[in-house]
């Protein structure tokens, strides 16, 4: 049986719904990825990723630091909707 969107399965019949990550399947590159927090330049000292604040790449990256930053930001969203395409 399947159910349209947003529809809701009768009482008496039973949905399940299968989550997993085959961690196998991943690439070396994403492991990796996954296991060292990114570290950016801000106003030429290095910084982990978590540790970045708005105000800091508004007022103290320069022009290049700030596309570094926008590139390591679009990999991880990048890597975050790969690895939810691959969960069935």
């Amino acid at each position: 049986m399947k159910l349209e969107e947003g529809a809701v399965a009768p009482p008496d019949e039973e949905v399940k719904v299968k989550l997993e990550v085959d961690d196998e399947q991943q690439p070396n590159d994403v492991a990796k990825f996954e296991e060292e927090e990114c570290m950016i330049h801000v106003a030429g000292r290095t910084v982990p990723l978590s540790q970045v604040t708005p105000k800091m790449v508004e007022e103290e990256m320069n022009e290049r630091e700030q596309e570094e930053y926008c590139t390591a930001v679009q990999d991880l969203f990048a890597l975050f909707f790969t690895q939810q395409c691959s969960v069935y």
